[in-house]
């Protein structure tokens, strides 16, 4: 046949040889060091060069590709040590199929071991396709509905942080209301360790940040009536002239003040300094033509930093867990009886 040909028998013997080596175990096993030693180094580079990498960079390899950078080496490295362990993890996977054929004993532990094969596989190319197909992206959600991509236009309906004796910050729950392309609303709690889920787990919402932004005050005349909300972009005509919000801040003591600025008819303005706290009685009233106004109530906006997350390879990592735990279920039994024998 071909292979008397001493030139074709050469490369088919180099061929087999290749392979032979690249599904040797012994290198699958070096080629895990590698993999753990780079992730080492790739640590150490983000440590000390933190600047350089941005949070969840790591779930989306274009960050690394666009463009190319000698920072990113250790990365690079780790790609085809990874197609190494892939080519290596690929070639014991259709050994096993085979040694599965041709035997007749322990064929449980045979078939768990082809199960477990299986699941490294899924689990290399899940990663890599949520490296490629996925995306990350942060967004502020405030009380106005944005379109987040593939989730529907959303909206921060409420924001609450709870927090420790001393102070410090505990949680932060938000409220989230979702409308879908159908009109469809739902709401939806997250929490730092609970984000919204949907698309079977494909598309995340993860809260980072959660506050009640001061946007505005309610004043009440000396007669008790409310006014009408006082905010940067409505101001308020009274008899007299117009009362405008200038900014918003927060003192040195820890009390919210607002800048407010009472302009006459005869272009005379004056800046009074409100403090929006009930109990500095003094300084939280403000006089405006023939009448004092007084503080009633603060307008706070519920809004939200989020990392929307798309994820595609969830499908493939569930099954890479199935098939893990099937050969772990299939392992028992064998266990058991090689402990009794």
């Amino acid at each position: 046949g071909f292979l008397r040909d001493p030139f074709i028998n050469f490369n088919f013997r180099l061929m087999l040889n290749t392979i032979r080596g690249l599904g040797n175990r012994s290198y699958g096993l070096i080629l895990g060091f590698l993999i753990v030693l780079n992730l080492g180094c790739g640590s150490l580079v983000m440590n000390f060069l933190p600047d350089q990498y941005p949070r969840f960079a790591l779930l989306d390899f274009g960050f690394f590709l666009q463009p190319v950078r000698a920072v990113h080496v250790w990365f690079y490295v780790l790609m085809l040590v990874f197609t190494l362990f892939g080519i290596n993890i690929s070639i014991c996977t259709v050994e096993a199929f085979f040694r599965l054929l041709k035997t007749k004993l322990n064929r449980r532990r045979q078939i768990a071991a082809l199960f477990c094969h299986l699941s490294i596989i899924l689990a290399l190319a899940a990663h890599l396709h949520e490296g490629l197909a996925g995306s990350s992206q942060q967004m502020r959600i405030g009380s106005r509905r944005i379109n987040v991509p593939r989730i529907g236009r959303t909206k921060t309906a409420s924001v609450t942080r709870s927090t420790h004796p001393d102070g410090s910050l505990k949680d932060t729950e938000a409220v989230l209301d979702f409308e879908s392309a159908n009109g469809k609303i739902t709401k939806r709690k997250i929490s730092y360790n609970n984000p919204a889920i949907f698309n079977s787990g494909k598309d995340q919402v993860i809260l980072l940040h959660g506050e009640n932004n001061p946007i505005g005050l309610i004043l009440a005349d000396s007669k008790g009536r409310r006014l009408p909300p006082l905010t940067l972009r409505s101001p308020l005509s009274l008899t007299g002239g117009v009362l405008s919000l200038s900014r918003i801040f927060l003192a040195q003591n820890k009390v919210l003040f607002a800048a407010v600025t009472w302009s006459t008819e005869n272009n005379h303005r004056k800046t009074h300094f409100l403090a929006l706290d009930r109990r500095f009685k003094g300084h939280s009233q403000v006089m405006a033509g023939p009448d004092v106004y007084t503080f009633a109530e603060i307008l706070e906006e519920a809004s939200i930093h989020a990392m929307v997350r798309h994820n595609p390879s969830i499908p493939y990592m569930l099954a890479s867990v199935l098939l893990l735990g099937a050969g772990c279920a299939l392992l028992i039994p064998w266990g058991q009886q090689r402990k009794t024998t």
